[in-house]
């Protein structure tokens, strides 16, 4: 019996393109072009390292009760570039999920409620574009922040660590204790949950509640969904 060899025509990406339709701009196309491997870094700039450790004690049940204390008890944790490259090869902006070996899977609201411990009901903190940043900085932080500190309505989180890290002891009412908290909260924002490109600004519009007033720290607002839909 003759045998035959037959030539194998390798498909880059989907073999039906109706729904997934941008695999020519897709970051997993530099894998079939046979480009140079490219590894992601991940943009943080943790507050703290040391967990709980490394945040003033006074603000502690602040933090508490705006649904941020287990984000401070998380220690710093290494990320592979390796494993996020990866991931974000087998994601698909299309449809919002990872296409792997096995099927597709995505990361749902509760998954990530259960991994950082954020509220995952209430009302939603939204960035908004406000006519007076700098007022609600006022209003938000008791402290305006130097021009040369802002970059339109982002405040350098540098600024708010020099300006708002340690606690004096002698600092012990509430009215006091409120801007620092509100401070950190806009660093793990900031560093940590929705950094920018730069890794060094925060959008000081996450203090625009839908009241129009700078949030309060307490636990009603749904910062969660604010991580996910930047």
């Amino acid at each position: 019996m003759a045998s035959s060899s037959t030539a194998m025509r390798v498909t880059c990406g989907p073999i039906e393109d109706d729904l997934l339709t941008l695999q020519n701009i897709h970051v997993s196309q530099h894998v079939w072009n046979r480009e140079d491997d490219r590894r992601l870094m991940a943009r943080r700039a943790a507050p703290t390292r040391n967990g709980i450790e490394g945040v003033p004690h006074q603000i502690v049940p602040l933090l508490e009760q705006a649904g941020f204390g287990w984000i401070a008890r998380l220690s710093y944790i290494k990320v592979s570039p390796g494993l996020l490259t990866a991931l974000v090869e087998r994601w698909r902006p299309e449809t919002h999920t990872f296409h792997m070996p096995f099927g597709e899977c995505t990361i749902t609201l509760q998954d990530v409620g259960m991994l950082v411990g954020l509220p995952v009901d209430g009302e939603p903190v939204l960035t908004r574009n406000s006519a007076n940043i700098l007022g609600l900085a006022l209003d938000f932080l008791g402290v305006v922040p130097p021009q040369s500190e802002m970059k339109g309505h982002r405040v350098k989180l540098s600024w708010l660590t020099t300006n708002f890290n340690d606690i004096a002891d002698d600092i012990n009412e509430l009215h006091q204790l409120l801007p620092y908290a509100r401070a950190w909260i806009l660093r793990f924002l900031g560093g940590l949950l929705v950094p920018d490109r730069s890794s060094s600004y925060v959008s000081l519009s996450y203090g625009h509640g839908n009241d129009s007033q700078p949030f309060s720290v307490h636990h009603s607002h749904l910062f969660l969904q604010a991580v996910l839909l930047v």
